[in-house]
């Protein structure tokens, strides 16, 4: 992949991260309001919770925790969350979750981004 395609990805991911937490808490907050983080902390792994706990402790927002790498298992525990906004589609959050993840850690450790991701790359194009 050029490197021109590596940047508007990384731009896209960005943009990416940034909405979907949005839409997470937003998620959340319908149901649990200002208990939210708790909600969204039980999907964590217990290292993920370590983490989470001491990014709280120092100061860091919920929100600005949330990472790629937490959005498949949120979305295997919480399923029902996603059904009215993808319907029959919201049992292949999980995949697509762990998908992007994969894509976005290969990115950042600077390996070869595998071409049969063309629909992720197809979306980075439109990003400016």
């Amino acid at each position: 992949m050029a490197a021109n395609d590596k940047e508007k990805l990384a731009k896209a991911y960005a943009i990416f991260i940034e909405g979907i937490r949005a839409y997470l808490v937003a998620l959340l907050y319908e149901t649990d309001e200002d208990k939210w983080p708790a909600k969204f902390a039980e999907c964590l792994t217990y290292d993920q919770k370590e983490f989470w706990n001491r990014g709280l402790k120092t100061g860091t927002s919920p929100e600005a925790m949330i990472d790629y790498h937490h959005l498949k298992s949120f979305a295997i525990k919480n399923r029902e969350l996603f059904k009215n906004d993808f319907q029959k589609k919201a049992g292949d959050l999980p995949n697509w979750f762990g998908e992007i993840a994969s894509v976005r850690n290969d990115l950042h450790h600077y390996k070869p981004i595998d071409e049969d991701g063309t629909e992720i790359i197809d979306v980075s194009q439109n990003v400016e």
